[in-house]
């Protein structure tokens, strides 16, 4: 062997020295890699259980209202919209998914639920980008109205049914039934006292977002809160963190924690309620088929709760209660839209889309279930890209 030869042997050792050296060392990176993240995920885990504990104070039921759902489309998909929100619904399911936006958007929205039992108004507005930051704001309303109060109404004279004034009234029922506050056998009501009141819960919302890195989306929303039932009212401000991350091209995953900061209801007569912190967590993915011009979304979310809320469960460890959500979305060229879900509760969930340049339409349907019982749901939304409404009216003006 010449030396030329004896170089070029020597030269390829050591190349293929370094490359399997360099393997070596990214084996070794990718198993601590998958070790970190194995790590993490039991770290999450044991977290989640002892924050659990931590958090276990809240009032059960307390913010039961702000988990009833916005958005005809994403109560449609059983509320799995945590990872792909739109515009005008992001306030309240996931307010790092305005990053992107660039319509200035407006949507109303109509429920009549349990058979109209129960009216829910939905106003929102999502503004385009400005900057680094994007901002939503959103209102609604859920209300009972006209509630029978009949709380003065009860003539409570006794089985008797003789009061102070009437003739032959001797005095107070020997059985104890006059004036103890029970309509008892005897007694009526006046139904000219008859009268009525209203309960509501309101909540006001205030988004912004951001682009923290190129797959990463951070927002947070403000709560202004407003609760009524006849005379008494209470008053609260609470405050959602977010984060939205682009997993690959297709896929994205979400994480939202409602009422960071623990958010507390003070009502009038001096009672307080607390809602404990909870945590929303999602994942969506987009598929388009290349034969049909169809576009497949599937989305899956979990609601995880530290109040001890057993009622509805999907999982429980101790005082964390964990509900799952469901949805799939078909598309029909970038315009009917078809969909159905599970929501937290375990009652099914179908609607239909209309997607038009200047907005979109939505109609909902809540059926199964405690809608069985209690009566279908039907939900109505508009939304309205208003940049859009402007040019195509005066195209036709």
């Amino acid at each position: 062997m010449n030396l030329k030869e004896t170089t070029a042997v020597n030269l390829c050792r050591k190349q293929f020295s370094e490359l399997s050296t360099r393997g070596f060392r990214f084996k070794k990176i990718q198993m601590l890699k998958r070790l970190y993240h194995k790590l993490i995920l039991l770290c999450l885990i044991i977290t989640s259980i002892v924050v659990a504990d931590l958090w276990a104070f809240g009032d059960k039921y307390a913010g039961e209202f702000l988990k009833f759902g916005l958005g005809v489309r994403a109560m449609a998909l059983g509320g799995a919209v945590v990872a792909d929100p739109t515009a005008v619904t992001a306030h309240y399911w996931n307010p790092a998914g305005l990053v992107g936006n660039t319509r200035f958007s407006g949507s109303l929205m109509h429920t009549e639920e349990f058979a109209g039992a129960i009216a829910l108004d939905h106003f929102a507005l999502a503004l385009a980008g400005q900057g680094e930051y994007s901002f939503g704001v959103g209102y609604f309303r859920i209300g009972v109205d006209d509630i029978a109060d009949t709380r003065d109404a009860l003539l409570d004279l006794g089985t008797d049914g003789l009061g102070p004034g009437d003739d032959g009234y001797t005095g107070p029922d020997a059985d104890g039934t006059e004036g103890n506050g029970k309509l008892d056998p005897g007694e009526r009501l006046d139904y000219g006292k008859f009268g009525s009141f209203g309960a509501s819960e309101n909540a006001a919302f205030f988004s912004m977002a951001k682009q923290l890195r190129p797959k990463l989306k951070v927002g947070g929303t403000l709560k202004m809160l407003y609760r009524s039932l006849g005379d008494d009212k209470a008053y609260g401000l609470g405050f959602d963190i977010a984060t939205l991350y682009q997993l690959t091209p297709k896929i994205n995953l979400a994480a939202v924690l409602n009422d960071a900061t623990t958010t507390f209801m003070l009502w009038s007569d001096g009672e307080r309620e607390i809602i404990a912190p909870s945590l929303r967590l999602g994942s969506s993915a987009h598929y388009t088929l290349k034969k049909l011009p169809l576009q497949i979304n599937p989305l899956i979310g979990a609601d995880i709760l530290f109040e001890g809320e057993a009622h509805a469960a999907d999982l429980s460890l101790g005082d964390m209660v964990v509900r799952a959500r469901l949805g799939l979305e078909i598309i029909y060229k970038e315009t009917l839209a078809l969909r159905a879900g599970r929501d937290d509760l375990g009652n099914p969930q179908i609607g239909l889309g209309l997607n038009t340049v200047i907005g979109s339409i939505d109609y909902g349907l809540g059926l199964g279930g405690a809608y069985t019982e209690f009566g279908s749901s039907h939900r109505v939304a508009l939304t309205l890209h208003f940049a859009e409404l402007q040019k195509t009216i005066r195209r036709y003006l």
